[in-house]
């Protein structure tokens, strides 16, 4: 999509702004977000229509974006579910947040949309991974000293992943384990002050990861900024065949 300017760890100064004639919430961007998609709602008449707002107010000298756009029909399969901003449809794949790019800079604020994944015939769960070329700043969404993993309550007020009915254990019959919905701090773990990142499996279709961040830099918070990087998210996912 675009590389636009970003600075402040974080805060946008360049923008991209995406609307659509079905008021759609979109999150804005900005800066690294080469290869990432989105799907836009347009309606199914012939007035629908998506609008691409960029602002440039910063001062960088070179700004490059190149976006490809592709029409879905009505009805296909490639349509995600209401919703989902962001959809895959394979069998496995890699989710990352807007602007993770490889600086100290920090993931972008005021973001809240969904990344769906389509379930296959005969699949039944999805497990996520932390990337593993990318650790350990695979997972650092928040401020945490030292560095640990915080779930659901914990996460109210926070940045946050959201994997509804997950847990560290894929259990497709028999009693079910403690299921948790949300993951904050710098680990992904469904154990309160885990040191590890460990695989998180979602049972409970449709299987989605719902992303939060608040409308606060993580560097900007003068009660307690982040001074180590705080990249976003980036999660390998692959599907489980049913047992």
């Amino acid at each position: 999509m675009a590389d636009n300017e970003e600075v402040m760890g974080g805060m946008c100064v360049d923008t991209l702004k995406i609307t659509s004639s079905s008021n759609e919430p979109i999150p804005e961007i900005c800066g690294q977000i080469s290869g990432q998609h989105i799907y836009v709602d347009m309606d199914q008449g012939c007035s629908g229509n998506a609008k691409l707002d960029f602002s440039f107010t910063g001062t960088a000298s070179t700004r490059i974006f190149e976006i490809k756009a592709t029409q879905i029909k009505c009805g296909s399969r490639s349509t995600p579910p209401d919703g989902c901003l962001q959809y895959h449809t394979e069998l496995d794949g890699r989710i990352q947040t807007f602007n993770y790019a490889p600086t100290d800079e920090t993931h972008l604020p005021n973001q809240e949309y969904a990344i769906c994944i389509r379930q296959e015939l005969g699949y039944c769960c999805v497990e996520y991974t932390v990337c593993p070329d990318d650790v350990p700043l695979g997972f650092t969404l928040g401020v945490l000293e030292p560095e640990m993993a915080k779930h659901d309550s914990d996460c109210e007020s926070v940045d946050f992943v959201g994997i509804e009915g997950s847990s560290s254990a894929c259990r497709q019959s028999g009693t079910p384990a403690m299921l948790y919905s949300k993951y904050c701090g710098d680990k992904l773990n469904d154990f309160t002050e885990g040191k590890l990142h460990v695989p998180i499996c979602d049972c409970t279709p449709p299987f989605l990861v719902r992303i939060y961040t608040n409308m606060f830099s993580d560097k900007s918070i003068a009660a307690d900024p982040n001074t180590k990087p705080s990249r976003g998210v980036c999660l390998e996912y692959v599907q489980i065949p049913c047992n």
